[in-house]
């Protein structure tokens, strides 16, 4: 079995003030397995329904857990979709109630979709779902490789501290796994955050136990280091696109000195870990009062990031206000990240109140509101999940405020968001580390598992009663969360940020339902999107969803933009949609020599054919210069160094080799088109 692993992780100290972030966190107190210590009374498991309410959809209680501090950090992927199969599902568990509890596993269960239901129910909520692991583990979560079958991470005690260790079903919602172990190579590593790869590689990200702040990547093999974090904020994700094989790593890191911003990170790897890109600061997104002494600073529960079905990095993060040296948990702002966006930073949701109206405390490592996660339906919107106190709502023996779970969602990707919509209603119990689904459930609906807490405030951190708090899954129509008109969907390739080039081909998608419809109309602007005077094709059938450009035309333009319109049998227009950034049509090729025609000149020089290595001139010392492979769409597949480049994990097709060369007062950028054959 192939595996992957990055590392990141550190024991701080948390504030225990009500609406103060210290920017440290609790040490974890049961790492070490001991004597069970004596137990504590259990309140009494709920007989019929649950001290809370869903606002919307419907509720599977599909398991349960006494350890109520699931994630310190943000929260991981715990339920993902094998799309025709089913829904995988994961949590930590334990039924014992001791301070150590010795049984700490993680649990799994997956909901069929030929049958319509969970595969492992119980009357007894406790019991519902399967250990994954022969022994004790934690702090793991699931993905899929390409067959859909469940890939689990967790880590266990060993003679260095911990270890990673993966599981893998033996079949899709079987329940009975396969294991490799991180040990020897990856011993005293610990918490590691999985992802599988297009090539069935599982990635991992792991913390250093001996620093307890450095994060490493790893595939069971000897670790990567990646960067310094704020223990315990990694996270991972890899693409699911066919052909990619992206690999993204974020955190969020710790001032080297004093109090300042807490800034966040992001690493990629193009090529399944093979080589990586150097670490991106995604800055800080304008929150709060933009030019006054309130500023935003990310908090231990961002960030989560996600591949898109176009293959988009998307990144959502909490933020909370930094005002004179102090970070403040009150409010608190969602927004979403994209690189290819303009602006990349858009807000999702605004959450706080008035401090002299909260009743309690959020807690050990939360912000007012936090641990968002994203995901996508297959007409390309955007839906994000997260969890929210509620000022009011306080639980009396602790002193903690409740929480809710609520939800947004994109249908533009990631540009405008819909008013923030709240899924459950307040009871006497608390709605904790919500992970929504990567795609959307059977039927339209999005999918979101959480705890739920029957004692806001952690057992774990020695808070409260132990309590028994069900594992459940909301299902929530997603024409609930946004809306659409009679016809709906998405302009999805070319979306911004594509060089293409005149003469050669390029496949335009879009997502359009219903396909009733009359045709459709593809149109082109070279002014940005202010007009469209140049018509692809102006009668496109209802059920296409992708258009062959071939040619593209003969043209220089940096601002263009393709537009797609839905007409009705009149010539009226029911639906239309844009890229939502510019592209580039550049009409120059140049060929081996690397030289630059002038534009308007008709000769078009022949690509450079390679097999197995790719070799960049050495360019002159007048200034740095550097070099990187795009695919057809114009997409970055990996940094070239000079000299010879590896090429043989790449796919045979079209690429282009973009070297931007620094000049006195400018850039210039040359473009070379190459062949890669196998």
């Amino acid at each position: 079995m192939k595996t992957a692993s990055v590392a990141l992780f550190i024991c701080c100290c948390l504030s225990a003030a009500s609406a103060q972030w210290s920017g440290m966190m609790n040490v974890l107190p049961d790492e070490h397995p001991t004597a069970s210590g004596a137990r504590v009374a259990v309140r009494p498991a709920p007989q019929s329904g649950l001290p809370f309410d869903v606002a919307i959809g419907s509720l599977d209680t599909i398991g349960g857990t006494t350890y109520d501090w699931q994630f310190g950090g943000p929260v991981w992927r715990t339920l993902v979709d094998s799309r025709r199969y089913g829904i995988h599902a994961v949590w930590m568990y334990s039924a014992d109630t001791s301070m150590f509890f010795p049984d700490r596993n993680m649990r799994y269960n997956f909901y069929d979709n030929s049958l319509g239901e969970w595969i492992w129910p119980d009357p007894y909520f406790m019991q519902s779902g399967v250990n994954v692991f022969p022994m004790r583990t934690g702090y793991g979560n699931v993905d899929i490789d390409t067959s859909g079958v469940a890939v689990i991470s967790a880590h266990h005690s060993t003679a260095g501290g911990f270890a990673p260790i993966v599981a893998r079903d033996v079949d899709i919602g079987c329940g009975i796994f396969d294991y490799a172990y991180g040990e020897p190579v990856l011993d005293g590593y610990g918490w590691p955050c999985i992802g599988v790869d297009m090539s069935n590689y599982c990635q991992l990200a792991i913390v250093d136990y001996a620093t307890q702040g450095d994060l490493y990547w790893s595939r069971l093999t000897a670790p990567v280091y990646m960067g310094s974090s704020s223990f315990p904020d990694h996270n991972i994700a890899t693409s699911k696109v066919l052909g990619s094989n992206k690999v993204c790593i974020t955190w969020v890191e710790t001032p080297a000195s004093g109090y300042k911003q807490e800034p966040g990170y992001y690493r990629e790897s193009s090529d399944g870990g093979e080589n990586w890109d150097s670490a991106v600061d995604i800055g800080f997104p304008p929150a709060f009062h933009p030019g006054s002494d309130t500023v935003p600073s990310f908090h231990v529960t961002s960030l989560f990031p996600f591949y898109d079905n176009d293959d988009r990095l998307n990144i959502v993060a909490n933020v909370c206000p930094y005002v004179d040296d102090t970070t403040w948990s009150n409010p608190s702002e969602i927004w979403h990240y994209c690189p290819d966006n303009t602006p990349r930073w858009n807000r999702v949701h605004v959450a706080g109140c008035d401090p002299g109206n909260m009743q309690g405390s959020v807690g050990y490592n939360a912000a007012y509101a936090c641990r968002p996660s994203v995901g996508q339906d297959d007409h390309g919107d955007l839906f994000v999940a997260w969890e929210q106190f509620d000022s009011v709502n306080v639980e009396t023996t602790t002193s903690r405020l409740r929480a809710d779970i609520w939800a947004s969602g994109s249908t533009d990707g990631g540009l405008t968001w819909s008013t923030a919509l709240k899924l459950t209603t307040p009871g006497t119990a608390s709605c904790r580390f919500p992970s929504i689904c990567d795609r959307l459930w059977q039927g339209d609906s999005l999918a979101v598992l959480y705890q739920e807490d029957q004692c806001a405030g952690f057992f774990v951190q020695g808070e409260g009663a132990a309590t028994e708090n069900p594992i459940v899954v909301q299902k929530v129509p997603r024409d609930s969360v946004v809306k659409r008109g009679p016809y709906y969907g998405r302009l999805r390739q070319p979306n911004g940020g594509e060089f293409l080039l005149g003469g050669d081909t390029f496949v335009v998608k879009w997502a359009v339902t219903p396909h009733t419809f009359d045709h459709g109309v593809l149109s082109l602007s070279t002014d940005g999107g202010s007009t469209f005077p140049t018509f692809l094709s102006d009668s496109i059938p209802p059920a296409d969803t992708t258009y062959l450009w071939d040619p593209i035309p003969q043209l220089c333009c940096s601002v263009c933009r393709v537009k797609f319109e839905a007409k009705d049998s009149l010539g009226a227009t029911v639906f239309s949609d844009m890229s939502n950034g510019v592209f580039v049509i550049d009409t120059v090729l140049v060929g081996a020599s690397d030289s630059r025609l002038e534009p308007g000149t008709a000769a078009r020089p022949m690509p450079t054919i390679i097999r197995g290595v790719l070799y960049v001139q050495r360019r002159p010392s007048s200034g740095p210069s550097t070099s990187c492979l795009l695919d057809i769409s114009g997409r970055k597949v990996m940094d070239l160094k000079p000299g010879e480049n590896g090429v043989c994990h790449l796919g045979p097709g079209v690429y282009f080799v973009r070297e931007t060369h620094a000049q006195a007062q400018a850039q210039a950028q040359a473009i070379r088109k190459v062949v890669i054959t196998k």
